[in-house]
């Protein structure tokens, strides 16, 4: 919304709701939620359980790969 004219926020409801009614959920990604790792990988684990997969407690290794990974990324 921060990106669209004011005027505008109506057309960005009317798509969410269309989309919630035949069946897809949204959700705002934006740049703080991203920054934080422990928010992004939340996001993931919300996708992965709306698509029905079993989310798996990473190991020590990937979770280092993870945070150097998103360190590279995103900060």
């Amino acid at each position: 919304r921060q990106f669209h004219p004011e005027g505008s926020w109506t057309t960005d409801d009317r798509r969410i709701d269309a989309l919630e009614a035949v069946g897809f959920h949204s959700f705002s990604l934006n740049n703080e939620r991203v920054k934080r790792l422990a928010e992004f990988v939340g996001i993931g684990q919300v996708l992965m359980e709306r698509m029905g997969s079993a989310f798996l407690r990473p190991t020590k290794h990937e979770l280092e790969m993870r945070s150097a990974l998103h360190a590279e990324l995103f900060l």
